[in-house]
């Protein structure tokens, strides 16, 4: 990395999407400064798995492939990939999804969030046109000539367009006046990793819907899985503080069958938030990521939006440099905010409806949800189409 006086982007967050988008913007020659609030601590490569753990679909890789980094990622030898996505209701399958249905080798890969940190860390490093600053201040800005004016730590930056890659709740949204709304879900997450003591098929992800939440199995590198847990927060809370051997019962008990005999490894729970910010764009400013929309992760597709994010915003910027057009104009971004919002909005929609599907007692709605999934299993071209959908073969 190295300082550079004529800065074209600042990027508000160095987390996985604030670094992704900083490497690809640097390899087109853009000049980038990161601004990040915390030292990125604990990227040290330990033998058991970290807690956060992503599933990258099937263009999220190629969006990697891309930018040149997965032969790195792959190098690591800490990931599983995946063929198969089981839904599952009452421990049994009720939808069956298949790469191979779809001829594509594979549908994804599981992967530490820490492993991916670190890559694209060392990756940025090496970058002439990419600095880093880190500080927990907030920041001042003004937008004077065009430009904004990024006060910090008491200096002024200059910089022809900001990116907002600062999670939910995003500061930089606040600042600008950009309006958000959102809520806290009447549910928590428990996330816990397992090591699994008997053999099963590694290559399959499945997720359980049930009246309380839903609960998913993602396998990982070696012997490792991640199990998810979705429910009412004081009944996560009552999990977590539980023993390993209580907890070791209850999943026994409430997950599937092959998952008898497991060591519990660690574990940890969070709030789940719904976030949306109402618009994505202003004069000189792009919202990507949390930053723009939170969504529910029962279906693992927070970061896969996000590098949809990135990926349409990048190409927006490199048309904008090639065709000599105005960064600050928002007009040239309105492309890019309906896209993502229509994306975002027909998800979160898609997850809502199942979630009620599910969660509901009525009679009439399980007749409703009965007779959608034996039409499902009926139609492979809409099954299908529906899968193409989920691993971002649309965008």
């Amino acid at each position: 990395m190295n300082n550079k006086k004529n800065i074209n982007i600042v990027i508000i967050g160095g987390g996985i999407l604030g670094s992704t988008i900083a490497l690809a913007l640097a390899q087109k020659g853009w000049n980038i400064l990161i601004i990040e609030k915390n030292k990125f601590k604990n990227l040290k490569i330990q033998n058991e798995p970290y807690l956060r753990v992503s599933a990258l679909n099937y263009q999220s890789i190629q969006f990697f492939k891309k930018i040149n980094i997965w032969h790195e990622i792959l190098k690591i030898n800490r990931y599983q990939s995946y063929k198969t996505i089981k839904i599952l209701e009452n421990k049994k399958t009720i939808l069956n999804f298949q790469s191979k249905n779809i001829q594509i080798p594979v549908m994804g890969y599981i992967i530490e969030n820490n492993i991916l940190q670190k890559i694209l860390l060392k990756n940025l490093i090496k970058k002439q046109n990419v600095s880093l600053k880190y500080s927990n201040k907030s920041i001042n800005l003004n937008y004077k000539k065009k430009k904004w004016e990024i006060i910090i730590n008491n200096k002024k930056i200059f910089t022809d367009f900001i990116i907002g890659a600062d999670g939910k709740f995003s500061e930089l949204s606040n600042i600008i006046g950009i309006r958000n709304y959102g809520f806290q879900y009447e549910q928590s997450c428990l996330l816990i990793i397992i090591k699994i003591n008997q053999i099963i098929k590694k290559d399959i992800v499945w997720q359980e819907f049930t009246s309380t939440g839903p609960r998913a199995f993602l396998p990982l590198f070696d012997a490792y899985a991640c199990l998810i847990w979705y429910e009412h927060p004081k009944k996560i809370k009552d999990l977590k503080n539980m023993t390993n051997k209580k907890l070791k019962e209850k999943i026994r008990k409430k997950f599937k069958n092959e998952l008898n005999n497991i060591k519990i490894i660690k574990k940890d729970s969070f709030p789940l938030f719904f976030y949306h910010a109402s618009h994505y764009i202003k004069n000189g400013i792009a919202l990507i990521g949390d930053a723009a929309h939170t969504i529910h992760p029962l279906a693992g597709q927070g970061i896969n939006l996000g590098l949809r994010d990135i990926n349409t915003l990048v190409n927006t910027l490199n048309y904008i440099k090639k065709n000599s057009l105005s960064i600050n104009n928002k007009k040239n971004f309105y492309l890019y905010e309906k896209k993502r919002k229509q994306d975002f909005l027909l998800m979160q929609s898609s997850i809502t409806i199942i979630d009620f599907l599910f969660k509901s007692n009525f009679q009439l709605v399980s007749n409703i949800k009965e007779v959608l999934f034996n039409f499902l299993n009926k139609s492979n071209l809409l099954k299908n189409q529906i899968l193409k959908y989920a691993l971002g073969l649309y965008f």
